[in-house]
């Protein structure tokens, strides 16, 4: 096998790529670096965890969870607008304008409009906004 083409350098250098290329496009580099890990939780595309891991320092890292089963089935934006989405819930933490877990508030709503996603609790037109389980479709 090819150095250079293993496969889990590979996934994780295309997500950080994403990762920083939404941050300085979308969040004026403000976001902190976190950790980008792979969890197939079913129905979870991705997650964000605030503080999830401690490094030997004592110092905490945020962790953006992806789901791989989504990768194969959705489109590579669709996939690209999950990262973002958990971005935003990044933001909002670190700004401290974060709800209780897996509540989406009115700050995350209008934090994910300002990055060209859409809330909604059926990723569709016309969805619920706010509350727990809210999806997003990307504004056209």
């Amino acid at each position: 096998m090819n150095a250079l083409l293993k496969p889990t350098e590979q996934a994780h250098a295309e997500l950080q790529t994403a990762f920083d290329f939404f941050n300085r496009e979308l969040f004026a580099s403000e976001l902190p670096q976190c950790l980008i890990t792979m969890n197939r939780k079913p129905r979870v595309r991705g997650y964000f965890s605030p503080n999830r891991f401690i490094r030997t320092d004592a110092e905490t890292t945020h962790e953006i969870a992806m789901n791989p089963a989504a990768f194969a089935t959705r489109r590579l934006v669709d996939v690209l607008s999950t990262l973002v989405h958990e971005m935003v819930h990044m933001q909002m933490f670190v700004a401290g304008k974060d709800a209780r877990r897996n509540y989406h508030n009115k700050a995350w709503a209008d934090a994910m409009e300002a990055v060209g996603l859409v809330p909604s609790n059926t990723s569709a037109p016309g969805g619920k906004k706010t509350g727990e389980r809210v999806s997003h479709y990307i504004r056209s």
